[in-house]
């Protein structure tokens, strides 16, 4: 389904409206930036254009929480498994999904904490780990506070602060998938950006777009849709 928001084609995926995700779509616009690499060649410049793009964001009349994800659910995302510090390796491990976020991100999807807490803005490299995910990796001991390293980063370790809700990530019809999202300094050169509203989430793309171009009006935007058809 295809909505005119403030002068913008969002697109919004209507069927997520009847299906447990593990997540709440509604009143949620996302949208995706992926940096110029040649005007953000380090993790500092993206660290902080991702950081003012979310607290303008986060100003907007309507907005009530804002955060990024490198892959949405349902988006093709990272698979892999996990070393944990102080543990023998398991023999075969399994593999989880693997998401990097920002602060805001599980508010603006209404992914529940269960214990611990969410990501801070001045945590450096720390890590979420869904119920199904601590189940696997750690047994019936408690994850909160241990270190893992993922495969791509093996010499980062990053502490677990927190145990989340299990949310379907590959696509409606699986089950819940087991997954780590982790917060860190250095992000990547893109990112989704997911925006809760107070008011129909299309009518929050054109500003939206705005609050990015006032940071950088040459900096694309794409992929602006609303999770349900609201």
């Amino acid at each position: 389904v295809l909505l005119m928001g403030a002068g913008v084609m969002v697109q919004s995926l209507v069927a997520l409206r009847h299906v447990d995700t593990g997540f709440d779509p509604g009143h949620v616009l996302t949208m995706d930036v992926t940096l110029i690499a040649t005007r953000y060649p380090t993790p500092a410049q993206r660290s902080a254009f991702f950081d003012a793009a979310l607290g303008r964001i986060r100003a907007l009349p309507g907005a009530e929480a804002a955060g990024t994800n490198d892959d949405l659910p349902f988006d093709e995302g990272s698979s892999q498994t996990l070393t944990l510090e102080g543990y023998p390796p398991q023999r075969d491990p399994v593999a989880v999904q693997a998401r990097q976020i920002t602060p805001g991100y599980l508010e603006a999807l209404g992914i529940p904490v269960l214990r611990g807490r969410d990501v801070l803005e001045n945590d450096q490299e720390v890590m979420l780990v869904s119920r199904d995910a601590a189940k696997l990796y750690w047994g019936t001991d408690d994850p909160i506070g241990r270190r893992a390293a993922l495969p791509f980063s093996q010499t980062v370790l990053r502490r677990v602060v927190g145990i989340v809700g299990e949310v379907k990530q590959r696509n409606l019809i699986e089950a819940t998938t087991p997954t780590v999202y982790f917060y860190t300094r250095e992000p990547y050169g893109r990112a989704t950006f997911a925006i809760r509203t107070s008011v129909p989430p299309a009518t929050l793309a054109q500003p939206a777009i705005a609050a990015i171009h006032a940071i950088d009006p040459e900096q694309p935007v794409g992929g602006v849709r609303t999770m349900v058809g609201v």
